[in-house]
């Protein structure tokens, strides 16, 4: 089994994280969101598309941190 903490940038990031726990056999069960930035969670739905099994969690706070930047962060990024 195993737990991913952050998600990437990118949607090709997010893919290659994809098939590296693919092919490494293990299950994924989580996924932790680590800080509120785009560059930790914008993969997140990539990934969980292909691991809709896996449980996705973050603090109040960084869920806080999102909500309240996300909009902002995503025209500068």
């Amino acid at each position: 089994d195993a737990i991913l903490i952050d998600t990437q940038f990118s949607a090709a990031d997010a893919r290659q994280i994809v098939e590296k726990i693919k092919t490494s056999g293990k299950r994924l069960q989580a996924i932790y969101i680590s800080h509120g930035d785009p560059d930790y969670y914008l993969g997140l739905d990539s990934v969980h598309a292909a691991f809709p099994e896996a449980n996705v969690f973050a603090t109040p706070q960084t869920i806080a941190h999102i909500q309240a930047s996300k909009y902002a962060k995503l025209k500068l990024w």
